[in-house]
């Protein structure tokens, strides 16, 4: 008799494990499916809104991986180069990570692909097209006298025929992980208010920027900071100033520092998703993919139930 008691509940043991395998793993992907993120990002005088829904769930041994597909679009699309510039944002399809390391907690990766698609909806919205006075900037004009001879009331003028975009630090030795490219950004120098006659110089300017990702003090959003930038400028012909190339170096050696932080500071706004009903606690940050190309900005922390 014990024998057939134990032969019985080793059966419904063996057809409970069955239903379970089959059943557990559908129900929670369409539990997670129905997962997706849609807020407002405020960036300078312009808002746009990131989206994200599930593209897959994949419910694995060692966890639950959902990669997310995202779109960030500008409410207005006002770049003055827009209809001349990339429709889409660069796509280097970088490998995506296996989270197998994870260990009770939660691991987040951010391809620099989404990155980019946040700093091409920037330039859409105008966010490169700027006009910015000396005060406006905090310099002081006296000791830029040298540099720029002649200039008493500065106003600082910028258009973007393409996005900034990041590429990967070629150096994977290096603090910064990424690269910001600036390249065609059109800008003009003003003696006081834009007019004609107040053109004082007109250049393109280009830049390589290194940047490292961070996370805010408040584990709520993605911080840039950068080290110092390598410019290449083109002087045009006219205005008013007779300014060397090397004196135009040096002056924007001194200006581009002061309105790099409006496009770097945008990315600010991006949020770290949190969930509702959990909280993530301990985010630590690190690059995913191999040594060569570490294309995902990962973030490692521990989830708990509010």
């Amino acid at each position: 008799i014990d024998a057939s008691v134990d032969a019985a509940e080793e059966g419904i043991e063996e057809q409970l494990e069955e239903q379970l395998v089959s059943s557990v793993p559908g129900m929670l992907e369409d539990a997670l499916s129905s997962l997706s993120l849609s807020t407002t990002l405020d960036v300078a005088d312009a808002s746009y809104t990131l989206t994200a829904i599930p593209q897959s769930v994949d419910v694995e041994p060692q966890g639950i991986e959902l990669p997310m597909l995202t779109q960030i679009v500008p409410d207005s699309a006002i770049a003055a180069f827009l209809a001349d510039g990339p429709t889409g944002s660069p796509f280097a399809d970088y490998t995506r990570p296996t989270f197998l390391s994870t260990d009770g907690g939660i691991e987040l990766g951010f391809s620099v692909d989404f990155f980019n698609q946040a700093l091409r909806a920037f330039w859409a919205g105008g966010l490169l097209d700027m006009q910015m006075t000396d005060e406006d900037l905090g310099i002081d004009l006296a000791p830029l006298g040298l540099l720029l001879p002649g200039l008493s009331d500065l106003t600082l003028r910028t258009e973007a025929r393409l996005p900034a975009m990041f590429i990967l630090n070629p150096d994977t030795e290096a603090k910064t992980q990424l690269i910001l490219q600036l390249g065609d950004l059109y800008v003009q120098l003003h003696d006081g208010e834009v007019t004609d006659e107040s053109l004082y110089m007109e250049i393109y300017l280009s830049g390589m920027v290194p940047c490292e990702v961070q996370i805010s003090d408040d584990g709520e959003n993605f911080e840039m900071t950068t080290e110092e930038a390598t410019l290449y400028l083109d002087v045009l012909e006219g205005g008013s100033s007779s300014l060397s190339r090397e004196g135009a170096e040096g002056a924007f050696e001194v200006l581009v520092p002061m309105f790099l932080p409006e496009i770097t500071g945008a990315l600010a706004s991006i949020p770290i998703p949190q969930m509702d009903g959990y909280t993530i606690t301990g985010l630590e940050l690190l690059m995913y993919g191999p040594a060569s190309r570490k294309g995902y900005v990962g973030l490692t922390g521990n989830l708990f139930v509010d």
